[in-house]
């Protein structure tokens, strides 16, 4: 039922369980531990189609070490992990890198999973990859340009 909820909206509805956080296939979902350094727990196989990492080279690993590079505003992923240590929802928009290199804009939504006893047990990141650019350079100059 929670799996045909959240596949059915573009709220940005997260998971609030371990569980819940499991059944979602239709989006890029990463678990991580909810105490420093937030080592990677699970991926699931959308996550390795975007980031290309497989759940075994993922495991262990924190996000920063995998994902984040030249251009990635360490600020804003900081500021995430703030509002989940606060318990909060939170979300940005962030430039990552893929295993192989290549760069690319994710929104991602992140909160935190609880069991049965309201106590956090992980954290939980949502990423859609942005395919929107405002501007692209072409020939050496900068034209505005919408992508749909």
């Amino acid at each position: 039922h929670f799996k045909e909820i959240y596949a059915n909206t573009d709220s940005q509805v997260l998971p609030a369980t371990l569980h819940e956080a499991e059944l979602v296939t239709d989006q890029a979902v990463v678990i991580t531990e909810s105490t420093v350094p937030f080592r990677i727990v699970r991926v699931n196989e959308a996550w390795e189609g975007l980031c290309g990492y497989t759940q075994d080279e993922a495991h262990g690993k924190t996000l920063g070490d995998l994902l984040q590079g030249p251009e990635t505003d360490v600020g804003a992923a900081t500021a995430l992990v703030d509002k989940l240590c606060h318990g909060m929802e939170a979300g940005a928009v962030l430039t990552n890198y893929a295993k192989g290199g290549r760069k690319f804009q994710n929104r991602i939504r992140v909160g935190t999973l609880k069991n049965q006893n309201d106590k956090v047990t992980h954290f939980v990141g949502v990423l859609k990859e942005i395919h929107e650019m405002s501007e692209k350079i072409v020939g050496g100059k900068k034209k505005d340009m919408q992508m749909a």
